[in-house]
């Protein structure tokens, strides 16, 4: 009992072939591999649904811009569950909604101005910085026996052969205030 042999009795040697063991992590590596495989595809889905997420709205949002742009301030753009994209499209259709009144309120003076210089029985003719006609009405149109369609947008010179008249009108846009004058 308490002799202990020195040299071992016999060797006891346990294995498992190695193409098992090759197997095995052929195995490992083909589960990992689809493993990878599954996450991407879920991930590129992930990434796509929150994509189509995002740029839905702002789509929305072009789409608003252009019809703004178009002249239908009318428009109203769809409120989106982004904050960020919500406060934008909010700030857009209050922008459109000024824009439209402003738009409304210049046609309305414009429309009152004309009506104004259309029942004026003196003639009456504006002329840009460039000696360009603008808008004459009228009245001026028959003392000046012109047509008004034909000589706004040209030059005064080119337009009205009168000196008296070129002179009056160079005089004012010199000084920068009105003259009075009479001419034959």
């Amino acid at each position: 009992p308490g002799d202990l042999p020195t040299s071992p009795a016999g060797v006891l040697r346990l294995s498992i072939p190695l193409t098992a063991v090759e197997e095995a992590l052929r195995t490992i590596r083909l589960e990992i591999f689809l493993d990878a495989v599954a996450v991407a595809v879920l991930s590129a889905l992930v990434s796509l649904l929150i994509a189509r997420r995002m740029s839905r709205p702002l789509e929305d949002l072009r789409a608003g811009a252009e019809a703004f742009a178009r002249g239908e301030l009318g428009h109203t753009l769809p409120v989106s569950s982004i904050t960020e994209i919500d406060s934008l499209a909010r700030s857009m259709s209050h922008m459109a909604a000024q824009l439209d009144q402003r738009i409304r309120d210049i046609t309305g003076q414009r429309n009152e101005q004309q009506a104004l210089l259309r029942s004026m029985v003196e003639g009456v003719l504006a002329v840009d910085t460039e000696f360009r006609l603008v808008s004459m009405n009228a009245s001026c149109a028959r003392m000046l026996r012109v047509d008004p369609k034909k000589v706004c947008g040209r030059r005064v010179e080119e337009s009205l052969r009168i000196p008296d008249l070129q002179r009056l009108l160079s005089g004012a846009l010199t000084r920068g205030h009105s003259l009075e004058a009479q001419l034959v």
